[in-house]
């Protein structure tokens, strides 16, 4: 959470398809599945990972970051800079701001 007790998270919009970014999230995130965990070197959970998609609308990848991490931002959004150079679309925060 922020300082101001949001959940803190970050998101890869409109990745090239559900298929697609399900299979490079294992990929990154291997023996994890809805929700993958990106964990640090130490084993503890950094953020939780969903992927999301609406019938009619795009797919979302959405990282939560645990309570504990809300500060470890580096280490999710390279995650999701990793994921949008093999999926494309656009990696924004919980403000709508295009990083």
């Amino acid at each position: 959470m922020d300082k101001n007790g949001r959940v803190k998270s970050y998101f890869l919009e409109s990745p090239s398809n559900y298929h697609d970014a399900w299979s490079a999230l294992s990929r990154h995130l291997p023996r994890w599945v809805e929700p993958w965990l990106l964990k640090d070197d130490a084993g503890d959970v950094v953020a939780y990972i969903n992927l999301e998609r609406d019938d009619a609308g795009p797919v979302l990848i959405q990282a939560d970051l645990s309570g504990r991490h809300h500060e470890d931002t580096d280490k999710v959004v390279g995650l999701l800079r990793s994921l949008q150079s093999a999926l494309g679309g656009k990696v924004t925060d919980d403000d709508d701001t295009v990083l």
